[in-house]
């Protein structure tokens, strides 16, 4: 859900919001990686434990690994959130050239587009995976949990993918016009947003 929350700060109109907010010493730390590491960390537990892991016997069937929650969860994990987070994070506040450390507020739109019209198709099939993970993974999540806890799930099952659908067309609706636009960042920046693309091994095959 953290990474849905952060898709959508990521296109909101006319600027990059949150990033300003959340990417601080406590924030970042706080508030988007301790979730995203608890979260994961807690579900591979129950795995383990389902398994048997630590006891004599299994203590409940676990879910199966080709589910909609746990295929979406560890896709996420193990493929499109390191990716995302490399790329969009880590590899630009590299200090040496050409990319000079960006800070939060130099990667704005321009980074996004750059990505997406320098990579368009390995680009969007990232956006499109993250986010239709995020979107399903969320949605099958919360009507799982409300319906184990209230014996009533928030949304039906034979409708969990439509529901996905509002959750994820509107962020990649606003990447599709962000792609559109020209990409208006200085020579020195667009130079250092390549840069920080091409370090991802994703960004540097054929």
């Amino acid at each position: 859900m953290a990474s849905v929350l952060h898709m959508g700060l990521m296109i909101a109109p006319r600027k990059l919001l949150g990033r300003e907010f959340y990417q601080t010493s406590f924030g970042e730390r706080y508030l988007v990686l301790a979730p995203l590491v608890i979260h994961p960390l807690a579900g591979i537990a129950k795995r383990l434990f389902s398994l048997g892991v630590g006891s004599q016997k299994p203590l409940s069937r676990p879910r199966p690994m080709t589910s909609v929650l746990a295929s979406t969860g560890y896709l996420t994990l193990f493929l499109f959130l390191p990716v995302h987070y490399l790329t969009h994070r880590v590899y630009p506040t590299i200090s040496t050239a050409p990319i000079h450390s960006f800070g939060p507020a130099e990667l704005d739109y321009e980074f996004v587009k750059t990505g997406l019209q320098t990579w368009p198709f390995r680009s969007w099939l990232l956006y499109i995976g993250l986010v239709s993970c995020m979107a399903l993974h969320s949605v099958e999540g919360i009507s799982i949990i409300t319906a184990t806890q209230f014996g009533k799930a928030v949304v039906p099952k034979g409708r969990r993918k439509l529901a996905s659908l509002f959750v994820g067309i509107p962020v990649l609706t606003g990447l599709l016009f962000i792609s559109r636009e020209g990409v208006w960042a200085l020579t020195s920046s667009l130079e250092g947003y390549v840069a920080a693309f091409s370090k991802s091994v994703v960004y540097r095959i054929l």
